[in-house]
């Protein structure tokens, strides 16, 4: 498997739990996860308590990720997006390309902030906390998949079983260069 990332995560596992409060691949507890290439292999990320599966930790950003083949699957943990952003922060920047196969799925919501999103920001809120607020999903990041050829990205809904329930969308990319479409 070749996994390349700016954690400093040994690149030969294919099960990568993350730290309490840290991304799956990416940032520990209030840190960005930035710059992160998945290049082939087999990878599941999963983010600790609100973090991104792969990105930001919780309160971290996940910007410029980049990946161009392999199974990945990328599941936020609580209000972390499932690729981008962890709890409140963005996630941007992000392409998919070649043959790389997704199953990203934000993490679920909790009384105080919003879901992650599939691809892209953390859950927040508006208001303040210790007056009214309403707890607000993250945004969706639409990724560059201009190159995605024979690859595809399944979206889950957070709390989903993502070995037996279909996903809410998915992009499929074109066996020649050109945009990926949305089904």
């Amino acid at each position: 498997m070749q996994v390349a990332v700016t954690s400093r995560l040994p690149a030969e596992r294919s099960q990568l739990p993350a730290a309490d409060s840290g991304a799956g691949i990416g940032g520990g507890f209030y840190k960005d996860g930035n710059d992160i290439t998945i290049t082939g292999g087999k990878v599941t990320a999963t983010g600790g308590n609100y973090g991104a599966g792969i990105g930001g930790g919780n309160q971290g950003n996940g910007k410029n990720i980049t990946i161009t083949g392999g199974e990945v699957t990328a599941a936020g943990g609580t209000n972390g997006a499932g690729i981008g952003g962890g709890l409140r922060k963005e996630g941007e920047k992000i392409t998919v390309s070649g043959d790389a196969t997704l199953k990203v799925q934000g993490g679920s919501g909790d009384g105080w902030d919003g879901a992650g999103a599939g691809i892209g920001n953390g859950g927040s809120h508006n208001g303040e906390l210790s007056g009214s607020y309403i707890p607000v999903n993250g945004a969706e990041t639409e990724p560059d998949t201009s190159n995605l050829t024979t690859g595809k990205i399944e979206y889950y809904a957070p709390g989903a079983d993502m070995t037996k329930d279909e996903p809410t969308s998915t992009t499929i990319g074109f066996r020649t260069a050109g945009a990926g479409i949305s089904r």
